[in-house]
C-alpha cells in the first residue's frame, strides 16, 4: 500500500459516497464519508454511558440503579435502548444512586445500552389559558379559550415531561388535563388520562409519557384538553409546560 503522502489531494467538497482507509479490528478496511458524518454527528449529541455504571434492570417505570452517577445531573436527556428502540428521557433527580427520571415507561425489559445527551438537546414550550378554563371538557381549549393555535415547526423531538400551574383552584374537585400533539395525549399519568391539578400556585408535573404519542415532528398541531371537568368550574389561568428532548 502506497504511504499516504504519495497520493494526491482529493478535491472539494467531499461527497457521502467518497472512500477512505479506517483500521478496524486489525485490518484496513474501507468506510464512506456517509459513515464518518453519521457516526460523529450522533456522537457531538450523544455519549455513551459505561454499562457498569448501572443495572439493566430499571428499578420502576421512571428510575435506574447507579453505581456510578459522575456527570449525571437534573435536567440532563437520556437515550435509553431497550429491545433494539430508543426511549428518551430526562432526569428529573438524583437521590444516592437512583436516578430518576422522566419521559416514557422504561421497566420495559432489559437495558442494553445508555447515552447521556447535552443540556442544548432539551426545549420548552408554554401555552397560557386566561379566566377560567375546566368549566367543560374540550379538546380545543387554546382554540377555544384564547383562540390561538401552535404548530410545532422544528426537527423532530419527544416530550419527556409536562407540567401545569393554576393562579386559582377550583373550589370542589379538581380539573385533570393533557397535553395533546397532532391530535394525540401525550401524557401516560393515570391510563392516559393527564394531570390532576389539585392546588393553586403550585406544580403538578407528569410522571410517565406514552411511548407511543411522544413522538413530535415538523407540522404537529398542540393542543390543550380538559379530561376532566372541575367540580365548580372555577379553576383559573392556567399555564401550560412541555418539555422536549431534541433527537
Amino acid at each position: 500500500m502506497a504511504q499516504f503522502n504519495t497520493y494526491s489531494s482529493a478535491s472539494t467538497p467531499l461527497n457521502n459516497a467518497d472512500t477512505l482507509l479506517v483500521y478496524q479490528s486489525g485490518a484496513v478496511k474501507q468506510a464512506t464519508m456517509g459513515n464518518v458524518v453519521s457516526l460523529t454527528a450522533d456522537a457531538s449529541r450523544w455519549t455513551l454511558v459505561s454499562s457498569s455504571n448501572y443495572t439493566a434492570t430499571a428499578a420502576s417505570a421512571s428510575s435506574i440503579t447507579f453505581s456510578n452517577t459522575t456527570g449525571l445531573y437534573a435536567g440532563l436527556p437520556l437515550r435509553i435502548n431497550i429491545a433494539s428502540s430508543d426511549y428518551y428521557c430526562i432526569i428529573d433527580s438524583i437521590s444516592g444512586g437512583t436516578v430518576n427520571v422522566r419521559g416514557p415507561a422504561i421497566n420495559i425489559g432489559t437495558i442494553s445500552s445508555i447515552h447521556q445527551g447535552k443540556p442544548e438537546q432539551v426545549s420548552e414550550i408554554s401555552f397560557f389559558v386566561a379566566g377560567f378554563f375546566a368549566t367543560n371538557t374540550s379538546t380545543t381549549l387554546l382554540a377555544t379559550e384564547m383562540q390561538s393555535y401552535y404548530k410545532w415547526r422544528a426537527a423532530p423531538c419527544y416530550a419527556v415531561q409536562a407540567s401545569f400551574i393554576t393562579n386559582q383552584a377550583d373550589g370542589v374537585s379538581a380539573p385533570k388535563m393533557q397535553i395533546l400533539a397532532g391530535g394525540s395525549r401525550l401524557i401516560a399519568d393515570n391510563s392516559n388520562t393527564g394531570v390532576t391539578l389539585t392546588s393553586a400556585g403550585s406544580y403538578a408535573e407528569s410522571t410517565l409519557m406514552n411511548s407511543t404519542n411522544y413522538s413530535i415532528v415538523r407540522g404537529d398541531a398542540m393542543e390543550l384538553e380538559v379530561v376532566t371537568a372541575g367540580g365548580d368550574g372555577n379553576a383559573a389561568d392556567l399555564t401550560a409546560t412541555l418539555t422536549l428532548v431534541l433527537a
